[in-house]
């Protein structure tokens, strides 16, 4: 399976944009502010490094984590320490604790977010945080496209989608807002 995942991550990237990041994206900026300053950071699917380079920017020690080699390049050409890994499936390598563990648009990319979330909580250290985002399945642009007949694309550039799998092969579990606090909790 981990294959699989790398194979269609890999793919994926070639539809990124591998230009200069937006320091002032608001939420980039907003994932700054909640993970504060002088901690060490683990970025879970950290794709290109735009994220962790601004909370590297922010005054922290940042790690991160992709299953796609192209974005672990990304990462590494702006100098952010990296390893490939799918949390599902692989031992992590030896990398430590941490601070705080982000993982953002990376939750519903997973066939099993409950292992995902075993293994984060291994990584954090006591009093430490996890700072999260996830698509909002239920948000009411989504339920247009579905009440259309159409599959939402949930912010992917659909571009993207195999004409021969007109499915997504990106999202693999999707949450409402209960359901995730559910599966936090």
């Amino acid at each position: 399976m981990t294959d699989v995942i790398r194979q269609i991550y890999s793919a994926h990237s070639k539809f990124s944009d591998f230009g200069p990041s937006d320091p002032g994206d608001p939420r980039i900026r907003q994932i700054g502010r909640l993970v504060g300053t002088g901690k060490r950071v683990l970025d879970i699917g950290c794709s290109l490094g735009n994220t962790t380079a601004h909370i590297r920017a922010c005054g922290n020690e940042v790690v991160g984590i992709d299953v796609a080699e192209p974005f672990l390049a990304a990462c590494r050409a702006k100098g952010i320490e990296c390893y490939s890994c799918n949390i599902e499936t692989e031992d992590l390598p030896v990398i430590g604790t941490f601070d705080v563990v982000v993982m953002t648009e990376f939750f519903e990319h997973l066939i099993d977010p409950l292992i995902a979330l075993g293994t984060v909580r291994r990584l954090v250290r006591p009093g430490g945080k996890l700072v999260i985002s996830t698509i909002n399945c239920a948000y009411i642009k989504y339920r247009f496209e579905l009440a259309m007949g159409r599959l939402p694309n949930f912010g992917e550039n659909c571009a993207m989608n195999d004409p021969v799998r007109p499915y997504n092969l990106h999202h693999k579990s999707l949450f409402t807002i209960p359901n995730f606090v559910k599966t936090l909790h």
